[in-house]
């Protein structure tokens, strides 16, 4: 954080010395002075729309204002945006701006600041964007030499409607606030001074490794802090935090060191009233939390004490008492009461696994259904040690007699829960069963959810746990439409939830119906009905919001499915069966048959959703005999590239591998679809295709109207957003054709068709051009008559539905008869071809002799460069296996010294691991060039002798 304060003060200082470098009149030559200067000392873009130089606004002072300030990143952080800001107003002393003397900030006023902190995996933030500049290191602590540098004498700093966000995914650790407005007053040239700060957010959230621990909360802090800038120490007292309804009271002080933070600071609730800790709870302070009616007392009371910094954190201490709880909403007849609560979080030594989590008592009534909790955790790093009791009977009809649901809500069923664990996570890794106990069982009965969008009936679900595994002996569930019936095992549940482990599981899922359509979340497209949204989804770009479904990360799930009926989009599915594996986010599809689309479909694949990276799908489908016309209309790709096979009728085999990104609505992103595969036609039929009927039209044939295929093989390739038919052989009506080109998203075509049409065939007007041709061609004394069937050729361009047609009749029929006169004129000159053709003969030897002569040369430095290139890479290989040595043992070291420690220590070896490797990149970028010389030498020489035998050939021909 430390950093991060520095790198703002040193943009704030930039601006105010680059913008007063030139008088307040010349306000065009300060815009670009302060650009240049801020853009020239920080790895990122600073803009701004305007500047504003004002004597009037804060009197007798000097106003500068700076409008729509933005400092976007580059690199990693390449269109990220750190810092923007509506509007910035910074008051400075007039005499210090009008004499040569330091120039005095007193106050700054900042209006709708939005700043995204990021910290990526290997440690790199979005905020390090100051250059190592001894000129900007001046700046920031010289405040006693002349013109041009600044002076902080601050005395107000307001902010204004401000949202933070602190995205680190080194720890992993997210935290977003909104809502700021900040007051901080006080001098700040003394060394030592009082700060007066006043600070409120609207609403705040937390997550940490997954889990959100603070949801939506409001924050009220009223502190006042005794500074001594000599030391960097904070000292407060008296100072109050609200959270909600919650007013915290804290003592003590807090210093910032070279490397990391010092602290002593001790907490206490202020008032010991219940009702302000039920505010914590996002589902009753976001619902009507002004009428709930509530008893009790509530109390916390801890302390931080000690040093943070990259290898240690400090000790904590954290107690928290609920006694004689209850509350109720005055409308509900019944109320959840006896809420009594005991919970010790102790941390002696600031050692992660130091920590013990003691929550002795934790017990509550839902309308007289008493439930019970108690927990105990100790050493949860090394080997956690955990003890714990649940157990209680909740009538979930009387859930809704205490809280205050939807109308549309309905909630019923019985959750009895009747559970025991106790011993060391470590004798369940290690399969000593009896050293652990874990008896007891989590039991569902006629359980039903019911809102506007869902019905979720659980008629029965048991879940009996043992030391070595829990077993679900059988959960019947039913959503909507939809019904499960699932059995199994699953293991290291306990290693899931407490060390990150992995869970496994072999379940058995058997369903008589899955209506996929209704169990998808509704899908909402957010963006704007424009013409530019339009042309981007004809395009094939992703316009989504919202997210696609994730798999959960450390699950290894074995699943045997089988389904008697399936409604997925407007395919129908019956007879489904086969293995689905969950593992490493990843779902994988194992020889999974059904019977669909009047056919029979396999299907092997997995579906991936790797963190920050798009869901991807890649999947094999072998389809048997089903019907094309359902293969278009369920598969978008197709219907979208090839939609004349909507226009067919008829059944096809099709054999194909395909992959693609997946949107947030769980459709494929067109623009990556990569395919192919073959469809193997018996007979197919085709209605109303303009194409062929224009076709048809064009020669006057009538067979081209709706013609039919049949014993055709069509293999097809998807990339780049066009459909690719590699030429294939079939039958129009008894006409021999092939048909070869391709489709792009955006439903331009360019094929290429040839038909051996029979003169038979031809109107009347295409036969008398024919005979004009013969007869004119005997003239010539060319004995040349055209055959019982005439090929034509059609080029096929335009659009799918204006297709664009060239053939050899296509307009006038000279046009055919001048592509004849061709023909003859190709068979007299043959003739002459073939005398040149010896001597071209002879010249290409001559060329050949010092191609090969090239080409051995090139060869053997080739082998000389391979050799180069070999021991380059085998010193980098050494180079790396030190470095990856000297990396772990870095992080070795600091395996029992706890998590921080821990993230030093991978933070410091992947520095040592990018300085290594950096040298051995270097050993292999020399080899390269050193064996890329020896080949440019030897394909100098090869061509050199390429030029000389071309001389010599081309005298031979002359």
């Amino acid at each position: 954080m430390k950093r991060i304060l520095i790198t703002l003060l040193i943009i704030l200082i930039l601006f105010g010395g680059a913008a007063i470098i030139l008088p307040a009149i010349y306000k065009d030559d300060i815009m670009q002075i302060v650009k240049k200067e801020i853009n020239k000392n920080v790895d990122a873009t600073v803009d701004f729309k305007d500047v504003h130089l004002s004597l009037f606004r804060s009197f007798p002072h000097f106003s500068l204002g700076i409008d729509e300030l933005s400092i976007v990143g580059k690199g990693d952080f390449d269109s990220d945006t750190l810092l923007s800001v509506s509007r910035m107003n910074t008051t400075l002393d007039l005499v210090s701006v009008l004499k040569e003397e330091p120039i005095q900030v007193i106050g700054m006023d900042v209006n709708k600041p939005d700043i995204h902190i990021k910290v990526l995996e290997n440690g790199k933030a979005n905020y390090d964007i100051v250059e190592e500049d001894d000129t900007v290191s001046s700046a920031t602590t010289d405040t006693t030499s002349t013109s041009g540098e600044m002076k902080i004498v601050l005395q107000k700093v307001t902010i204004n409607n401000g949202n933070l966000i602190y995205d680190d995914a080194t720890i992993p650790y997210f935290m977003e606030i909104n809502g700021i407005e900040h007051e901080l007053r006080g001098d700040l040239t003394q060394s030592r001074t009082l700060l007066q700060t006043f600070t409120k957010a609207e609403k705040a959230r937390v997550v940490y490794d997954g889990v959100e621990y603070i949801s939506n909360v409001k924050l009220d802090l009223d502190a006042d802090l005794e500074v001594n800038f000599d030391e960097m120490k904070f000292t407060f007292s008296d100072n109050v935090l609200k959270v909600n309804e919650i007013g915290l009271e804290a003592d003590g002080w807090f210093r910032m060191l070279e490397e990391g933070y010092d602290m002593d600071i001790a907490f206490e609730t202020r008032r010991n009233r219940f009702k302000p800790f039920l505010s914590l709870i996002p589902a009753i302070y976001q619902k009507d939390f002004e009428t709930v009616e509530a008893s009790g007392n509530f109390e916390m009371i801890g302390f931080v004490r000690g040093k943070y910094s990259e290898e240690e954190i400090p000790a904590y201490h954290t107690e928290m008492k609920v006694s004689g709880g209850a509350f109720s909403y005055p409308a509900l007849p019944d109320k959840i009461e006896d809420i009594n609560v005991n919970l010790t979080i102790d941390n002696k030594t600031g050692q992660i696994d130091d920590v013990v989590v003691d929550a002795s008592r934790f017990k509550f009534a839902v309308a007289g259904n008493p439930f019970e909790i108690n927990f105990f955790l100790e050493t949860p790093v090394s080997d956690p040690y955990i003890e714990s009791e649940m157990s209680g009977n909740i009538d979930l009809l009387n859930v809704m007699r205490v809280y205050p649901f939807s109308p549309e809500v309905d909630i019923r069923g019985e959750l009895d829960v009747n559970l025991q664990l106790k011993g060391n996570l470590s004798s369940l890794e290690k399969e000593q069963y009896s050293k652990f106990k874990a008896l007891g069982y989590i039991s569902l009965n006629s359980v039903e959810y019911q809102d506007q969008q869902y019905k979720v009936e659980v008629k029965r679900g048991q879940f009996n746990f043992s030391p070595e595994y829990v077993d679900m002996t059988g959960l019947d569930l039913a959503v909507g439409e939809s019904d499960f019936y699932a059995n199994g095992k699953l293991t290291n549940v306990l290693g899931y939830m407490l060390k990150d482990q992995t869970v496994s599981g072999e379940l058995k899922v058997h369903s008589q119906n899955i209506n996929v359509n209704e169990l998808m979340p509704e899908y909402e497209d957010t963006s704007q009905e424009n013409d530019e949204s339009k042309q981007a989804m004809e395009e094939g770009d992703t316009i989504a919001a919202g997210e696609a479904v994730k798999i959960p990360p450390r699950v290894n799930f074995v699943m045997k499915v089988t389904v008697d009926e399936m409604t997925y989009d407007k395919m129908n599915i019956k007879d489904l069966a086969g293995k689905v594996e969950v593992k490493d986010r990843s779902l994988t599809i194992q020889n999974l048959k059904m019977n669909t689309l009047n056919g029979e479909m396999g299907m092997t694949g997995s579906y991936t959703t790797l963190e920050d990276l798009k869901p991807t799908a890649d999947f094999d489908f072998d389809m048997q005999k089903v019907s094309v016309k359902e293969v278009a209309e369920n598969f978008v790709i197709i219907e979208r590239l090839a939609p004349i096979v909507k226009k067919s009728r008829g059944d096809v085999s099709v054999n194909f591998n395909y992959r693609s990104q997946i949107q947030p609505d769980m459709s494929p992103d067109l623009s990556t679809v990569n395919a192919n595969g073959n469809f193997d036609v018996e007979e197919l039929r085709f209605e109303d295709v303009k194409l062929l009927s224009r076709l048809g039209e064009m020669l006057q044939i009538e067979e081209l109207d709706n013609p039919g295929v049949k014993n055709a093989g069509i293999s097809f390739e998807i990339r780049d957003g066009n459909l690719y038919v590699k030429p294939f052989d079939m039958k129009f009506n008894g006409m021999k054709a092939t048909l070869g080109g391709k489709t792009n998203l955006n439903q331009s075509i360019d094929y290429q068709l040839q038909i051996d049409i029979p003169r038979n065939k031809f109107g009347k007007k295409a036969n008398k051009a024919l005979e004009d041709i013969v007869g004119e061609v005997s003239k010539l004394g060319v004995d040349f008559k055209p055959g019982e069937v005439i090929p034509v050729k059609a080029n096929i361009t335009g659009t799918v539905t204006d297709p664009k047609i060239r053939t050899e009749l296509a307009g006038e029929v000279s046009d055919f008869k001048e592509n004849l006169k061709d023909q003859v004129n190709e068979e007299i000159e043959k003739k002459k071809e073939e005398a040149k053709e010896k001597i071209q003969e002879k010249a290409r030897e001559i060329i050949d002799k010092a191609r090969k002569q090239g080409d051995k040369l090139i060869a053997e430095a080739e082998k000389q460069a391979e050799k180069i290139r070999q021991n380059g890479r085998k010193a980098a290989k050494k180079v790396r296996e030190e470095t990856d040595k000297r990396a772990q043992q870095i992080r070795d070291k600091a395996e029992d010294k706890g998590m921080l420690a821990r993230m030093a220590a991978k933070e410091a070896a992947k520095k040592a691991k990018q300085s290594g490797y950096k040298k051995a990149d270097k050993l292999e970028e020399e080899a390269d060039k050193k064996a890329d010389s020896v080949i440019a030498r030897a394909k100098k020489e090869a061509q050199k002798l390429l030029e000389e035998a071309r001389k010599k050939a081309d005298k031979i021909k002359e």
